[in-house]
């Protein structure tokens, strides 16, 4: 669940199949707390649960989870309230259920631990403009100015600026 403007909203979860055992649902909805009423939206395009939801830039990340096969899932699906739909967002790294996430809430999820094919102890920051890698960019070289003096001057060195991927590019990395 996430809270978006007041309302809350649910993306996936578990049911009961016909013999009593829980099974991912792909069933959605938002709630009125003020109303008091439940509302469906768009079903997640996945049936999950066991997962956790974080707000992004006022929309609703679903991330990985699920119980029944092929899950875990590492897929990150993403509800936009304004449309009611889903799209989906690159996958984080490690797939997992039953983990804590949050948000920073406009670029940066973080998960950590939780259920994958074994017991996690992983974390993973995930996110727009994450994982930037440090690239030198060489500053324009300084041309030297001769001046009338016995004194040597110093060489001129190129300094580098470190610049990042740019925003927009989601990559997530996993720390020990």
């Amino acid at each position: 669940a996430a809270t978006i403007g007041g309302l809350i909203y649910t993306g996936g979860g578990s049911t009961l199949d016909a013999a009593g055992a829980l099974i991912d649902s792909n069933d959605s909805f938002k709630y009125d707390p003020v109303g008091g009423t439940w509302t469906a939206i768009a079903n997640i395009p996945r049936a999950t649960g066991e997962t956790r939801a974080v707000v992004v830039n006022n929309q609703m990340w679903v991330l990985g989870g699920g119980r029944t096969a092929p899950n875990p899932s590492n897929e990150v699906d993403i509800y936009t309230p304004g449309s009611n739909t889903w799209t989906t967002g690159l996958p984080f790294a490690t797939a997992r259920r039953n983990f804590p996430a949050d948000s920073d809430g406009t670029s940066r999820v973080w998960l950590a631990g939780g259920y994958g094919a074994t017991l996690l102890n992983t974390m993973e920051i995930y996110g727009l403009g994450l994982c930037t890698t440090p690239t030198p960019t060489p500053s324009a070289t300084p041309t030297a100015t001769v001046a009338p003096s016995p004194t040597p001057s110093a060489t001129p060195i190129a300094s580098a600026t470190p610049t990042g991927t740019p925003p927009g590019s989601p990559t997530p990395t996993v720390a020990p």
